[in-house]
């Protein structure tokens, strides 16, 4: 099937696992983290072994994983957001963490905020909404750190 791993039936299915236990347990690592301390969790470390896997494939894995949420049905875009952006940096892609909020929601007492991933600036992970307004980007580091 095209944009599926080629690599082993093993490293396709610890990948996939990965990404499942990621995105359960997401809610719990970032409960009480500031917004940079919680952007900086999600900047893989070390030397990475994930796959150069297509972009395809890797949107189709993430979306998999988070399915069915029981924390954070609210806030699903940043569940995928955020696993997606680690993922897509693992996988040796520059992906930038884009977060937007609904310019008509500014005036209210509730906040309307989104979140997507793009990658040499087209959406891979969630897409824009309309009537939103970009205020923050994250782009990731191009400084890689070989594990020790």
């Amino acid at each position: 099937m095209p944009g599926e791993p080629t690599d082993s039936v093993l490293a396709h299915g610890l990948f996939q696992a990965r990404l499942w236990l990621g995105a359960r347990m997401l809610p719990m690592r970032i409960a009480g983290k500031d917004f940079a301390a919680m952007l900086e969790m999600f900047e893989p470390k070390g030397l990475q072994l994930t796959p150069h896997w297509s972009l395809d494939y890797l949107e189709r894995s993430v979306r998999w994983a988070v399915r069915g949420p029981i924390l954070m049905r609210d806030r699903r875009c940043l569940r995928s957001g955020l696993l997606g952006y680690a993922a897509l940096k693992a996988a040796g892609y520059a992906p930038e963490l884009r977060f937007s909020v609904d310019r008509k929601s500014v005036a209210t007492n509730q906040l309307a905020a989104h979140c997507w991933v793009c990658v040499d600036g087209v959406p891979i992970i969630n897409q824009p909404l309309p009537d939103h307004v970009v205020v923050f980007t994250h782009a990731a580091t191009t400084q890689t750190k070989a594990a020790v």
